[in-house]
């Protein structure tokens, strides 16, 4: 199992136009994801339905967690010292660029 990465980056706050947060970026390997997913999962409890695991699963990426209680494990684990942070699996990154940025040609008008 390769060491975890971690880098800090800027992300628009969606409440306040021109702010940003910061934000760790957590990559790590696939088996180590599907574990940390249903550990987050078991950690939201009867709140799970606010963490879908097959989605995050099948995604290879969570998008967005802020430090609360139920989370601070996965802050402390990876010495997580911003109040945000995202899980990415190690090589899923151009994979999920390719989905988010690939223009869909049959939704084109001629």
């Amino acid at each position: 199992m390769a060491k975890p990465y971690t880098c800090v980056f800027k992300f628009p706050d969606p409440r306040i136009i021109g702010k940003f947060f910061d934000v760790t970026s957590i990559v790590i390997d696939a088996s180590e994801y599907d574990a940390l997913c249903d550990e987050i999962c078991v950690s939201f409890g009867s709140d799970a339905a606010k963490f879908d695991v097959t989605i995050a699963k099948k995604s290879l990426h969570i998008p967005l967690l802020f430090k609360e209680k139920r989370t601070d494990f996965l802050f402390e684990r990876y010495a997580v010292v911003t109040q945000a942070a995202s899980v990415i699996v190690r090589g899923a990154g151009p994979k999920l660029a390719s989905k988010l940025f690939t223009r869909d040609a049959s939704h084109e008008s001629n």
